[in-house]
């Protein structure tokens, strides 16, 4: 007998369509600012408990893009994050609610800390 999704899963629901995105990277002391856009589809994964979220768009002059998973862990009482990009790297995410907003809390896998964007 399967388990149903609870209403945390539900709560994913604001993420489900289609997005166009717009924005722009700080500098940092090794990179200058950088335009971003994006094309994101969030889409829920059969049974409802997992979201999937392809991305593909430009930071700067790079192409990128990726496949992330989005879940929530009922034993540990959290939302988490899967993200594989199109560079390799892996990064886990946290992701919270607070005050209807959601935060990702990033960890890049350091196992691929090593790569640079080109």
């Amino acid at each position: 007998m399967s388990t149903p999704a609870t209403p945390e899963h539900r709560l994913l629901d604001i993420f489900i369509g289609r997005w166009i995105n717009k924005g722009e990277m700080l500098a940092t002391p090794d990179e200058p600012p950088a335009k971003i856009v994006t094309s994101d589809v969030y889409e829920w994964m059969p049974g409802g408990f997992f979201v999937l979220h392809t991305a593909y768009g430009r930071i700067g002059d790079a192409d990128v893009g990726g496949t992330e998973i989005i879940s929530y862990d009922r034993a540990a009482k959290v939302y988490r994050s899967h993200f594989f990009d199109s560079r390799g790297a892996i990064t886990t995410d946290t992701l919270t609610l607070r005050d209807g907003s959601w935060i990702w809390h990033w960890r890049e896998d350091p196992r691929h800390l090593g790569l640079q964007r080109r």
